[in-house]
C-alpha cells in the first residue's frame, strides 16, 4: 500500500500552476493571462527605473524581456512541459484545418510582429479584448517572430518566446476566428539566431532548445494562405512568380500543400515563394 507524505499532500505555488492552472482545459488562458501579466510588471518595473534614473540623474540599467517563467531550473523545465502541452494541442487543430484558409468578412488582417509584445498587446486591447470571445475573424499573416540579422542590446528587449505562445493560446481559444499563417521567419533556419538564442537565455541552454524545437513543431503546420470573401488573397509575402507564370489555379496549389514542412525552401518551392522575403512584395 502506497503511503502519501504530508508534503505530498501540500499545494504549493508550483503544485497549483501544473495541476490546476495548465490543465488541458485552461493552459491557453493560463498563458495569455501570465503573459499580459508580466508585460505590466516589466512596464511597471521600467518605469520605475526611469523615475530613480530621474531622481539620480545617472543612467539605468537597460533591461530586456524577462521571459514566462523564467527563473531556476525548476521553473524552466515547468515551461518546456506547458509549451509541449500547448503544442500537442494547438497542432492538432492546425492538423485538422485546410491549407488554405477560407474566412469571411469581416476580418482583421495583422501583419509582422516580430517579437513585439507591446504591440500584440496593443492590438489586443483595440480588436479583441473580450478574448477568448472573437467577433471577426482575425488573419495574422507570419513573422511573428524577430529578424535573426537583429542582434545587438534591441534583441534581448523581444519578447519571441511570449508572442509565440500568446498566439497558438489565441488560436486554441478561438480555432474558428483566428488563424495564423507563415512567414519568413517561421522557419528553424531563420529562427535560429533569435528564438533559439532568446530562448537559451531565458531558460538555459537545454530547456530552452527543447522549448525551440517544440514551438517550431507547430510553426511547421502553420498554412500559407487565406482568401477573405472568396475575392482577397492573403499570403505573406505576395503572389509567387512561378506560380503566376504557370497553368492551373494558384488557390488550388496552395490547398494541396501538405500539412507539416519543415526545410520549406527545400520541400515546397511554391511555399517558399509565398512566405519568403522577396524584394518588391513587401
Amino acid at each position: 500500500m502506497n503511503q502519501t507524505t504530508a508534503s505530498e499532500t501540500v499545494m504549493t505555488p508550483m503544485r497549483y500552476s501544473a495541476e490546476v492552472v495548465f490543465s488541458i482545459n485552461s493552459l491557453p488562458r493560463a498563458f495569455t493571462d501570465s503573459i499580459r501579466d508580466g508585460a505590466q510588471q516589466q512596464q511597471q518595473h521600467q518605469q520605475n527605473q526611469n523615475q530613480q534614473q530621474g531622481a539620480t540623474g545617472n543612467a539605468a540599467a537597460a533591461t530586456g524581456s524577462v521571459g514566462l517563467l523564467a527563473g531556476g531550473q525548476a521553473e524552466a523545465e515547468m515551461m518546456a512541459n506547458h509549451v509541449g502541452a500547448l503544442v500537442e494541442h494547438v497542432g492538432e487543430l492546425l492538423a485538422s484545418e485546410e491549407r488554405l484558409i477560407r474566412v469571411n468578412s469581416p476580418a482583421i488582417v495583422v501583419g509582422d510582429l516580430a517579437g513585439s509584445l507591446p504591440a500584440l498587446l496593443a492590438l489586443e486591447r483595440v480588436f479583441w479584448p473580450a478574448m477568448p470571445v472573437v467577433t471577426n475573424s482575425i488573419v495574422f499573416t507570419g513573422n511573428y517572430l524577430s529578424s535573426s540579422g537583429g542582434g545587438g542590446s534591441s534583441s534581448n528587449s523581444k519578447s519571441n518566446v511570449e508572442v509565440l505562445c500568446y498566439l497558438l493560446a489565441f488560436k486554441a481559444m478561438a480555432p474558428n476566428r483566428v488563424f495564423l499563417l507563415r512567414g519568413a521567419n517561421e522557419t528553424r533556419e531563420a529562427n535560429r539566431r533569435s528564438l533559439l538564442e532568446e530562448a537559451a537565455r531565458k531558460y538555459g541552454p537545454e530547456v530552452g532548445r527543447v522549448i525551440w524545437g517544440r514551438l517550431n513543431e507547430a510553426l511547421d503546420r502553420l498554412p500559407f494562405a487565406a482568401t477573405v470573401d472568396e475575392s482577397i488573397l492573403v499570403v505573406h509575402s505576395g503572389v509567387p512568380r512561378a506560380a503566376a507564370s504557370a497553368g492551373g489555379s494558384l488557390l488550388a496549389k496552395c490547398a494541396e500543400l501538405h500539412k507539416s514542412i519543415g526545410n520549406v525552401q527545400r520541400e515546397s518551392p511554391l511555399a517558399y515563394e509565398v512566405n519568403a522575403e522577396r524584394e518588391g512584395c513587401k
